[in-house]
């Protein structure tokens, strides 16, 4: 398998990773409670993590953010090592795959998995809920530290939850 194969492999490895992560938080924030709540009462393991999930809020979009902002650079940056490298793309050239990535990543990885999983929000995440979960866990130290600069910056701007800030 040459070089080129397997970053190639990668890139689309990447850019399905943020179609999943995009379409996870549009089912986590769109996905109606009673409904899981639901198929949870009647036993469904799917549904029990799935309220697991939204339960656990801040973790789950934490999550999200940190495994998609992954996905996005991570494609980027190996799309940008192999137009540079493999084809000795020039500056101009460069800047046209740039606009052609960034076009991609919205409309295939952001804007499509999105439309797709807010039509099925509670199915989308009930089917994903194992990995979903399992993703937390995962990232659950990237997350804290994520929380914990966020929670410092809004201390230090004097910002509180859910309150209306009027324009000065």
């Amino acid at each position: 398998m040459s070089d080129l194969f397997i970053y190639q492999l990668i890139i689309v490895f990447f850019a399905v990773a943020s179609a999943f992560f995009s379409s996870i938080e549009t089912a986590i924030m769109s996905s109606r409670r009673i409904s899981i709540e639901t198929l949870s009462k009647k036993g469904n393991s799917n549904a029990i993590r799935s309220l697991n999930i939204l339960d656990n809020l801040e973790d789950a979009i934490g999550m999200v953010l940190i495994g998609n902002n992954i996905s996005n650079i991570a494609a980027t940056a190996f799309l940008t090592y192999v137009v540079t490298k493999v084809y000795s793309y020039n500056d101009t050239q460069l800047l046209l795959i740039t606009v052609i990535q960034t076009m991609f990543i919205l409309l295939f990885c952001e804007i499509g998995p999105k439309i797709i999983s807010k039509g099925n929000s509670e199915s989308f995440l009930m089917f994903f809920s194992l990995p979903v979960v399992f993703l937390m866990k995962f990232f659950k130290p990237l997350i804290r530290i994520a929380l914990f600069f966020s929670e410092t910056i809004t201390g230090i701007f004097k910002i509180k939850q859910g309150e209306v800030s009027p324009i000065k």
